[in-house]
């Protein structure tokens, strides 16, 4: 009876003559990979007869298998094994092989730990070597984590820490923020963290803000503040004009005892590269009587103080005088409270759109025109509504006319809630 053909042999053969012809053809065909031989050698070869071939004579004899059980890893002649370990083919797969098992970067122990026993002590040689002289191939990058170098491949950069992803994030949030208008920028730090998505920690927060390239490009306007304005380097001439920024300033400034302020004592609150251009501005804006609304100013001895209006109290009637009797207007004390309220009642009656007219608000509440205008003001610093400008609508009335804000040439008719 003749004997049966040692299928797995034949196909070693085969596997063998295959990978000396790639040899001989050098360039990209060498080394090649153990899946590429067996289509080669025999394209139905089934890949479990594929490894039973691979331990088979004289493929076993003449070759190394950078992993003898995986159909993609790199192959070459016993006399090419240095050749072989230094390949950029054996790094990748490597790397490649270790991509399932969580992110990069690996140090180089693990990596070689994806590859057969007989080939780590040459590869680990060799990628030191590349790492020492700069020389990894091109796909692949190499970081230090805990003093030591760190593998991966290009393709799959690791993930980066939480405070750089939290910085570039911020960064790219206040850009947004600052082509919305003024009614959006400068933006609070609170408000930018919310826009990033990212449930960052107060910790991770601060290392956020001292990395680039948040530290290089956005000013903390108001340094002291818990929940401070932020803006672009670029944008501090833009910024230092804004209304909102004066009102705040004020607001934070105000005590009991202390309700007016020289520009001196403003800008020592903010940041040093904004305090000059703030100065500035505001300078400006009282010799053009064109102070934001709600904000006065009056010459002092030495000079001139800044205030909020209704700050001003108006002096008493002399005691031989008969009061006048002056009706009080039946307005709720906290002025958030009610504009909330009226807000969400006008907006539900115009279908809850977000978009309440101030014709309608101020109707609506009993207060006197300076105080519903700081008080607004102070509503948008806080970032809790914003105002949108009437230009381009048709048929504004005068009454309409009446109610908007003048702001930086634009009339603000319309609020809404962020």
């Amino acid at each position: 009876m003749p004997k049966r053909p040692n299928v797995a042999a034949e196909l070693s053969a085969k596997m063998t003559r295959a990978l000396e012809a790639r040899r001989a053809q050098g360039g990209a065909a060498y080394p090649t990979t153990l899946g590429l031989l067996r289509q080669e050698a025999d394209p139905a070869a089934a890949p479990e007869l594929t490894f039973k071939a691979v331990g088979k004579p004289p493929f076993s004899e003449r070759a190394v298998v950078a992993k003898k059980k995986s159909l993609a890893a790199p192959v070459a002649l016993r006399e090419d094994l240095e050749l072989l370990a230094a390949s950029r083919a054996v790094l990748e797969f490597a790397l490649e092989a270790l991509s399932a098992s969580g992110p990069s970067p690996w140090p180089l122990k693990k990596v070689s730990g994806q590859i057969d026993k007989g080939l780590r002590a040459p590869f680990e040689a060799a990628v030191a070597r590349q790492l020492a002289e700069d020389t990894l191939p091109e796909s692949v990058a190499a970081i230090t984590v805990r003093g030591k170098p760190a593998l991966y491949l290009k393709r799959q950069p690791p993930p980066k820490p939480p405070e750089v992803e939290l910085a570039e994030r911020l960064v790219r949030a206040l850009e947004a923020q600052g082509r919305l208008g003024p009614e959006s920028y400068p933006a609070r730090l609170s408000r930018l963290v919310e826009l990033t998505g990212l449930a960052a920690t107060p910790k991770v927060l601060k290392k956020a803000r001292a990395l680039e390239p948040f530290a290089g490009r956005v000013v903390v306007l108001v340094p002291k503040d818990t929940d401070p304005p932020l803006a672009l380097t670029d944008d501090l001439e833009r910024v230092a004009a804004h209304p909102c920024l004066l009102t705040s300033l004020l607001e934070a400034a105000r005590t009991g005892s202390a309700q007016a302020f020289t520009v001196t004592d403003l800008k020592a609150r903010l940041a040093k590269p904004v305090q000059g251009p703030f100065a500035d501005s505001v300078r400006r804006q009282m010799e053009t009587a064109s102070l934001p609304a709600g904000v006065g100013w009056i010459g002092a001895k030495r000079d001139r103080l800044l205030f909020r209006l209704e700050d001003v109290r108006a002096p008493r009637p002399p005691a031989s005088a008969s009061p006048v009797p002056r009706p009080t207007p039946a307005v709720p004390a906290d002025f958030g409270a009610a504009f909330d309220e009226a807000f969400a009642r006008l907006d539900r009656q115009a279908g809850s759109h977000n978009f309440v007219s101030l014709v309608d608000l101020r109707r609506a509440l009993s207060f006197d025109r300076a105080t519903f205008d700081a008080h607004l003001g102070r509503l948008r610093a806080a970032g809790r509504y914003t105002l949108s400008a009437a230009e381009g609508r048709h048929g504004i009335t005068e009454e309409q006319r009446a109610a908007g804000i003048a702001e930086e040439g634009s009339l603000l008719l319309f609020a809404s809630r962020r």
